[in-house]
């Protein structure tokens, strides 16, 4: 996959850095999710396996990834 400088900036932002309630943050650090890149590297599924993440959750990081022209389970 191709991307520019602004995408490749993006998906080596930290997620604490992102905008994301509470619950997303503990959700991912939970997951060792640290950057952008790591969260879009899983499926929506797979992210339900760990603990505490719900539907709410997954709601909300899909909001963000849209928004930001990403998509699950990206291979860079």
């Amino acid at each position: 996959m191709i991307m520019n400088n602004n995408k490749m900036e993006l998906l080596s932002k930290k997620v604490t850095d992102c905008d994301f309630s509470v619950r997303a943050l503990c959700c991912l650090r939970f997951a060792d999710i640290e950057t952008v890149g790591d969260l879009v590297q899983y499926k929506k599924n797979e992210l339900l396996m760990f603990r505490n993440f719900g539907n709410k959750t997954i709601t909300e990081l899909d909001d963000f990834l849209h928004d930001n022209d990403l998509d699950w389970g990206m291979k860079f």
